[in-house]
């Protein structure tokens, strides 16, 4: 008969992370939200404050560079952050959900090149939703195409936080030649790329996050930049890893 070790997990140290993120939120988050809220500026110093301290990677694995904590911890940054500027956590929380994607859905590749810039301050976001269908994550009007092995975005999406100010984004669209509305596929696009265009970004309260409009246009994503397989858009989204779901 052989026996099998068992692995004992030591939970966090939940109150020690409360105050660790606290302070942070106390020093550096809080006596800028007045400013943010009032001239729409985007958070990116207290984002980088929260890189810093590795907080940016709060559920990516050690070995890609992030803390490897759980969603208790991160529902206690998130909920830390807020207190001291709802921008700057709502900013985070995008960021979390998008780099969360990528660590669960991500090959080894994508993992190295996407989620270890992250703790350097790399900044992600999801784009997903359009204006067309009332910001219905499961259904998407606009549809990629194939260039060679590349794929040609042309999307026009609504409500993307840190939109013109993420470092990339995790843009979802229908599958080439999706026989139906809800046949999606994923695609990490790297903010810098021509084609790509944010638009203006106004709103009465929670003004820093810049929850705008955001333009692909032929914007060319190569192959090993497609999230998971064509199709599976669907299924990421009802895994939960989305914080609207």
């Amino acid at each position: 008969m052989s026996i099998q070790a068992n692995t004992i997990h030591t939970q966090p140290n939940y109150e020690q992370l409360r105050v660790e993120i606290r302070g942070i939120v106390d020093e550096v988050i809080k006596p800028r939200a007045e400013l943010i809220d009032r001239e729409g500026r985007f958070p990116r110093e207290n984002l980088s404050a929260l890189a810093e301290a590795g907080w940016n990677g709060v559920l990516i694995p050690e070995r890609f560079g992030g803390r490897g904590l759980d969603h208790v911890a991160f529902a206690i940054a998130a909920e830390e952050i807020a207190k001291g500027c709802p921008s700057t956590s709502l900013v985070y929380v995008m960021h979390v959900g998008a780099v969360q994607t990528i660590a669960l859905y991500g090959d080894e590749d994508q993992k190295e090149r996407w989620l270890k810039p992250v703790r350097n301050g790399a900044i992600g976001t999801y784009s997903t939703s359009e204006r067309a269908s009332g910001g219905h994550w499961w259904f998407n009007f606009s549809e990629a195409s194939r260039d060679g092995e590349d794929y040609i975005l042309n999307a026009e999406k609504s409500f993307t936080t840190s939109s013109g100010q993420a470092d990339f984004y995790v843009t979802q669209t229908r599958t080439p030649g999706a026989q139906t509305p809800t046949d999606v596929s994923f695609f990490l696009v790297d903010g810098q790329l021509e084609g790509i265009t944010s638009g203006v970004w106004d709103a009465l309260g929670v003004r820093g996050n810049h929850s705008g409009p955001i333009k692909y246009e032929g914007v060319r994503i190569a192959a090993q930049d497609k999230l998971g397989t064509e199709g599976q858009g669907r299924e990421i989204l009802e895994s939960g890893v989305s914080p609207y779901i």
